[in-house]
């Protein structure tokens, strides 16, 4: 029990970084985007 309980945590940490990444990743997309198109709604 105590084995899975790490790996649960180490997966939320896993899955946490991800939408971390995926957060960065469409916040850089949404500058580019705003910088091609004026008045484009960012998130």
């Amino acid at each position: 029990m105590y084995i899975s309980i790490i790996r649960w945590r180490n997966k939320n940490i896993a899955v946490r970084k991800q939408k971390i990444t995926v957060r960065k990743v469409l916040s850089d997309y949404n500058l580019t985007t705003k910088m091609d198109m004026p008045g484009r709604q960012t998130f």
